[in-house]
């Protein structure tokens, strides 16, 4: 195409939404008669949204209830790649601004924190699982690290327990000695032991992660989350403790038992449980694209505040954001993030949709101000 095609579809949107403005109109019209792949995609985005978008825009709902609409006609004619990146976002914060109360301005993340892969023995050795890849000896430990995959080996008796953390922008992969496999997002800390040697196999994690527990009747395994712990004998479920107020499991395979408190509910497959330090709040049927594509590297978002999306380009590139509000009323909106693409494209396209502008300073600090 002789334009970049999330440029090309947001323009496609916006004159969908009835938002275009004239001279945008006629770069969009001229491409079209000059690219033929253009056309074909031109054509395509209409037949999957014009009636759509357009009934919700006239009914003039909320951004989650277009978000919704959209979603549903992706999922069902699998549109996921054409749609990931910046152009849903940008056109669901035009068009449906919600206010939310003010904030000062705020600085998510440490420039001058951890980048790397960590891995700290129960000695307090510390070892940087970027840099260090193969075959590591270590306490008696022989740690295999390959690919981002994390194995490892002991002959030592004595149970010791071993931390992993991942820091912001990066994710990474562990096996555990009972054929356990477990893929940590950014930001993640998990505690495992050495070996299972007892009536259970437990672990400890803080952050997300996705589970993919090895069947072991005799021996069940516990998940022990901040605020709740997860029985499982062989299943496959993710969990999420970004938010200790807002945690949650999701059950893809299996079943699991989750305990807040005295509370406890048992999963079956494709439902979900919110949770907080105090109980279990709700537990429903959730999307596994929506949960799960973290783990290729897609981050949707539901009526997210700026500083929830700063939080999430923190997390998801490892980059510090510092968030300026100005004198308007916050706003919240929905969309997707694409890891495999720069942040500034994510960025350029909330420019564009002028919803908010960005600057990068000398010390790769971002900050992101909202317009006025």
């Amino acid at each position: 195409m002789i334009i970049d095609k999330d440029i090309f579809t947001e323009l496609v949107l916006f004159e969908i939404s009835g938002r275009i403005r004239e001279s945008e109109k006629a770069e969009l019209h001229q491409i079209i008669a000059e690219d033929q792949e253009a056309y074909d995609l031109y054509r395509e985005l209409y037949l999957q949204y014009a009636a759509d978008v357009q009934e919700k825009i006239n009914e003039k709902l909320p951004a989650a209830e277009l978000w919704k609409t959209i979603h549903d006609r992706r999922t069902k004619r699998q549109l996921k790649r054409m749609l990931a990146g910046t152009f849903i976002c940008s056109i669901i914060a035009l068009i449906f601004p919600v206010s939310t109360s003010h904030h000062k301005a705020v600085l998510i993340g440490d420039p001058h924190g951890e980048n790397y892969v960590q891995l700290k023995t129960a000695s307090g050795k510390v070892v940087n699982l970027n840099t260090s890849q193969g075959q590591l000896k270590i306490d008696n430990f022989v740690f295999k690290n390959i690919n981002n995959t994390f194995s490892y080996s002991s002959n030592n008796t004595k149970v010791q327990f071993i931390s992993i953390s991942t820091p912001a922008g990066q994710n990474f992969s562990l096996l555990l000695q009972d054929g356990t496999s477990i893929q940590l997002n950014s930001l993640t800390t998990i505690q495992f032991p050495s070996s299972f040697t007892g009536a259970g196999r437990e672990v400890f994690i803080q952050g997300e992660a996705y589970f993919k527990v090895a069947k072991n009747e005799q021996h069940p395994f516990l998940v022990h989350l901040p605020t709740s712990t997860i029985q499982v004998l062989g299943t496959e479920f993710n969990v999420n403790t970004y938010e200790e107020e807002n945690s949650s499991v999701s059950l893809v395979a299996g079943a699991v038992k989750v305990t807040v408190d005295e509370q406890s509910t048992v999963l079956q497959p494709g439902f979900q449980t919110r949770f907080n330090h105090a109980k279990i709040i709700a537990t429903a049927p959730f999307v596994g694209d929506d949960v799960l594509s973290w783990r290729q590297g897609t981050y949707l978002f539901n009526a997210a505040t700026l500083q929830e999306i700063a939080t999430l380009i923190h997390r998801v590139y490892g980059i510090t954001v510092k968030v300026e509000y100005g004198t308007q009323p916050p706003k919240v909106f929905t969309g997707s993030m694409d890891r495999s693409k720069p942040v500034e494209n994510f960025l350029a396209g909330l420019r564009f949709a002028k919803y908010m502008d960005y600057s990068f300073d000398k010390d790769s600090i971002l900050t992101i101000t909202q317009y006025k």
